[in-house]
Formats: structure tokens, sequence, C-alpha cells
């Protein structure tokens, strides 16, 4: 599945460290889009996949601050 061919409007992101694993691996069953990025910088093909998915609404933090800072949650939300 491409991020073409979503229709979810909801995208979750973690960083998938260890303090958002346990996070991550519940999020992962709830069959969404999940986007890894590093903690404190949004990665090119994080970026990428949530400019394509045309139908986004919400990118949700999977470990909240924790897992990803503010700064890597404004980028996504400007994506």
């Amino acid at each position: 599945m491409t991020a073409n061919s979503l229709r979810d409007k909801d995208i979750y992101a973690t960083s998938g460290a260890d303090t958002a694993l346990v996070d991550s691996l519940v999020a992962g069953t709830l069959q969404r889009l999940m986007v890894l990025t590093q903690r404190s910088v949004l990665s090119e093909p994080a970026a990428r996949t949530l400019q394509m998915t045309a139908a986004l609404e919400t990118v949700t933090a999977v470990g909240g601050t924790g897992a990803l800072t503010g700064g890597v949650l404004t980028a996504a939300a400007n994506s």
C-alpha cells in the first residue's frame, strides 16, 4: 500500500526510540499509516509521506513529546 492509495485521515508519527517503543507497537495494531522519524528532526521520507497523503487531517505523536519534539510536530503539521 502506498501513501497515495491511503484513504485514512490519520497518521501516527513516532521516533521508534526505546522511550516510545511500547506505544509504537500498540499503535501499529490500529492498522494506520505510521511514519518513523528522528526525535528532533522530521526525516525527508516522513515529510514526503505526509505530503503525499492527500486526505491527511491529523498527525498523532505516538509517545508524545517524549518521542518527538515540538519542532518535529510543527514540521509534520506543516507538511
